[in-house]
């Protein structure tokens, strides 16, 4: 396993981009209701209701998945399952700008970061799927596909073990301006 990660460049480096986005969305557990307690003065309880955005945007994603894999039934390549990848690469940072640009800011009403939850999700999820199907079908015809899933899971495991120990920083410095005010 521990091969497969160091020895093979393509598993270090969709490994690599697996377990960030992992530990992204570990820290957007934290942060997202931590902002709505402390910016928009929502109750703990509520707070937490915003994430239930992620699941509706999976539950967006599963029915693009029958398409996804038509597509690559028509073209029977590893590489066809990335296009959804490379898709996702670019709505992620979309949605992370957009909770960012709404969510510190309490003139604007909740459902505007809050929305930007599903395409998170969704980007997470074509991440996710697609790089794993792609590292199942690039390895398992030499006898390695469980290896290199292991190899993905270990570091996107580790990744989101960590993320989480530098949100409550993170989350007090991103709820107090850099001089130490509110903002």
């Amino acid at each position: 396993m521990s091969e497969m990660l160091f020895l093979e460049p393509i598993v270090l480096c969709l490994s690599l981009y697996i377990a960030f986005i992992y530990g992204v969305i570990f820290l957007f557990l934290l942060i997202i209701p931590l902002t709505n307690v402390n910016k928009r003065g929502f109750s703990p309880l509520v707070s937490n209701l915003t994430l239930l955005s992620f699941s509706i945007g999976v539950i967006v994603y599963l029915p693009l998945v029958p398409f996804i894999n038509r597509l690559y039934r028509a073209h029977p390549h590893p590489e066809t399952r990335m296009y959804a990848v490379m898709a996702a690469t670019c709505i992620f940072p979309i949605a992370l700008f957009w909770w960012a640009w709404t969510a510190p800011f309490p003139s604007i009403p909740w459902i505007f970061p809050t929305l930007a939850g599903m395409p998170f999700a969704m980007a997470t999820m074509a991440v996710w799927l697609g790089v794993t199907d792609y590292l199942v079908d690039l390895y398992d015809k030499v006898g390695w596909g469980a290896s290199a899933i292991a190899a993905s899971t270990v570091l996107r495991s580790s990744f989101a073990g960590c993320f989480p120990l530098f949100a409550n920083g993170l989350g007090s410095r991103w709820l107090r301006g850099a001089d130490g005010s509110d903002v």
